[in-house]
């Protein structure tokens, strides 16, 4: 079975029903349960090792795993998959791509009863392929209409409709260049990330390696330091008893010499 992507902070599984996941700078997920009462502000991917201020940094929904638990869930879990209709609940049986919506049973019999409905292609939770389902694959407004275009002035896709009316004006471009330049940018971003990484793990290795040569001068400098006041110490101590040697004989010859002269008197 396909393992569910998870968080890179807490580790738990994305699922259809559970915390929605958000694309961090480093481009790892991370829950929304976690951002929201991150302590202080900043959390640390544990994919990468890199800190996050969500609180100076905006965070946006990650579109892709987001599809990728729903394909998922469809092949793995399909009991989780309901109806479009949410006043009934039943859980779902197939998809209409057209429509954009899941069918109960009992929907599914009235998609095909109706007559505008009833040419589109229904796929059953088994046959739906990662490619047939698309977050947006027509125009809001204009339905039927493919979202060929995109405008950077909005950065929304739109479809040719659109691009001849409200958005005439603006910088439209082809839906597959603004794509590849996207994706281009995404992994020129990953380049500069992965770079920034091996750059910071560098660095933390040179503070490692300082930290060390540290220990270890301190170590050999509290031994220099050790030997040196016990060789003092013991030459102190030597020093003392000749002193007071010296001193007891001087002291002895003093007393010599009194008791000598006190004898000739």
């Amino acid at each position: 079975m396909d393992d569910f992507p998870k968080c890179t902070v807490c580790q738990q599984l994305f699922t259809l029903k559970g915390p929605t996941p958000y694309l961090l700078p480093c481009l790892h997920a991370v829950c929304e349960t976690c951002v929201t009462p991150a302590a202080g502000g900043v959390i640390s991917c544990s994919a990468c090792q890199k800190e996050i201020n969500v609180t100076d940094t905006s965070l946006q929904k990650d579109a892709v795993r987001q599809k990728e638990i729903f394909h998922l869930t469809a092949k793995y879990r399909p009991t989780e998959l309901l109806c479009t209709n949410e006043d009934d609940g039943n859980q779902a049986v197939c998809w209409c791509q057209e429509c954009e919506e899941f069918l109960c049973e009992y929907c599914q019999n009235m998609h095909s009863s109706f007559k505008p409905t009833r040419p589109h292609v229904v796929e059953t939770i088994e046959e739906t392929a990662p490619g047939n389902i698309q977050a947006e694959p027509v125009c809001k407004l204009h339905k039927r209409y493919p979202l060929e275009y995109f405008d950077k002035n909005c950065n929304i896709l739109i479809c040719a409709k659109c691009r001849l009316g409200d958005h005439a004006e603006h910088d439209v471009g082809d839906v597959v260049v603004a794509a590849d330049a996207a994706k281009g940018r995404i992994e020129q971003h990953g380049k500069t990330v992965t770079a920034h990484h091996t750059s910071h793990q560098a660095y933390l290795k040179s503070i490692s390696k300082a930290m060390n040569d540290t220990q270890e001068a301190s170590s050999a400098l509290k031994e220099t330091i050790h030997h040196t006041f016990h060789s003092l110490r013991t030459q102190l101590d030597q020093r003392e008893k000749e002193l007071i040697i010296d001193l007891d004989n001087q002291t002895k010859e003093e007393l010599s010499n009194i008791r000598t002269e006190t004898s000739h008197v």
